[in-house]
């Protein structure tokens, strides 16, 4: 989990301020527009469904903790888009010659 949070941490401030990719293909989720991030989230939230299949068919701890993970992934998924898709719209109305 550090590890996962410093290299957030560390691309995070590497791309900020520059521009960002709103068409095509990027590996790298820091170098997109709010409007690809949001895309992205969205194509990506069956992961969050298997995640939580998974977890109920073949998780060894009692069905609170699997409750408690599966409500943990689903908040965190749909606030993912939600912020994702603030953060858009609110860039959207802030420069809507760009688009």
């Amino acid at each position: 989990m550090i590890v996962f949070t410093a290299m957030g941490i560390f691309f995070s401030l590497r791309y900020k301020g520059k521009k960002k990719k709103d068409e095509g293909f990027a590996y790298n989720y820091f170098k997109l527009s709010y409007r690809r991030k949001f895309i992205r989230t969205l194509n990506t939230s069956w992961m969050s469904i298997l995640a939580i299949i998974l977890i109920f068919t073949i998780s060894p701890y009692s069905m609170v903790v699997n409750v408690l993970v599966a409500v943990g992934i689903i908040l965190l998924s749909v606030g993912q888009a939600l912020y994702n898709y603030y953060m858009w719209k609110k860039h959207e109305d802030e420069n809507p010659a760009e688009e």
